[in-house]
């Protein structure tokens, strides 16, 4: 399996305080096969003189000059993905984590599951499981879904995929570059959305990473109790709409692209957000919702409210 070659994309910003352990966690995978490619996006702090020592030390690592220009997290993996090599896949790393030695190989695994089923020209997603972790390591809990019900309804209101689990294969890399969207909610939804929609999706439910859950998160996980139900009543009252700016922008490249019953829920979903009429039509609608009871009671609050 060595013979097929990744490339590992990180995006970096500010991230001093945790990044060796991640570079470190890195080097020490078993699938040796690998390229990282690092870009970062101007920090003020010492990333980019720790990425300059390892970049010299261990030749696997390039990092990708920024021109100047700050894009934001999802903004630098998009930038990252369009400027690689060419590979056979490609995953994602956050610049705050620790991977398991065996994190690529399982990735690998899953995709391979995947290319003997269905082949390898059609989009391919693997992710999974996190285990969640303080700012000093000590574990809060674990983030999976169990059972998840994988389908196009899910996936436009619903990321299963956390791009620190995430890897992709080249065909749909092809596909996300192809076209670069104007706005997205978070880079690994949209690759979500593309596998769900023109291929396929392994959700590895065994953890293989540390997700360190610190201030400096520019996104994160909840374990759950209290958090979870605090964070749950705050998006019943925060300024929202992003879900349906990225729908719309999914429609805007690909609508074409999906059948009739796709188009028909995306183009649901966007309309809805300024007629009521068709926000009951989407509550009524059982192909739209989220994987967990309590999450999709609030996700029908959301679409009654318009503020997906």
């Amino acid at each position: 399996m060595q013979d097929k070659k990744v490339i590992i994309l990180m995006a970096t910003y500010n991230g001093a305080a945790y990044l060796e352990e991640q570079l470190q966690s890195i080097q020490a995978q078993t699938y040796g096969n690998f390229e990282l490619l690092v870009r970062d996006d101007g920090s003020a702090d010492a990333t980019l003189k720790l990425l300059e020592r390892y970049a010299a030390a261990d030749s696997r690592i390039k990092i990708l000059d920024n021109n100047g220009k700050k894009l934001g997290a999802a903004g630098n993996f998009l930038e990252l993905l369009k400027k690689a090599k060419d590979a056979d896949y490609y995953a994602f790393s956050d610049q705050d984590d620790i991977w398991h030695k065996d994190k690529l190989a399982a990735a690998l695994n899953g995709m391979q599951e995947m290319e003997a089923q269905y082949g390898d020209d059609v989009p391919l997603l693997y992710c999974g499981a996190k285990t969640l972790v303080d700012g000093q390591m000590q574990v809060i809990g674990i983030s999976r879904f169990e059972d998840a019900r994988i389908t196009w309804g899910n996936a436009l209101v619903e990321n299963l995929c956390t791009g620190c689990t995430c890897a992709i294969n080249a065909s749909l890399r092809r596909k996300a570059i192809k076209e670069l969207p104007e706005y997205i909610v978070m880079h690994d939804w949209w690759f979500y959305l593309i596998a769900v929609a023109f291929g396929h999706v392994f959700y590895d439910t065994e953890p293989y990473i540390q997700y360190r859950q610190h201030s400096g998160n520019a996104c994160g996980d909840i374990a759950g109790g209290a958090g979870l139900l605090r964070y749950r009543i705050g998006q019943l009252f925060a300024e929202r709409g992003g879900t349906y700016k990225q729908i719309e922008e999914f429609l805007k490249i690909f609508g074409k692209e999906l059948d009739s019953g796709q188009k028909k829920n995306a183009m649901l979903l966007a309309a809805s957000r300024k007629n009521l009429r068709l926000r009951f039509r989407v509550l009524k609608n059982k192909e739209i919702f989220r994987q967990r009871k309590k999450d999709n009671q609030v996700l029908r609050f959301l679409i009654l409210t318009g503020k997906l």
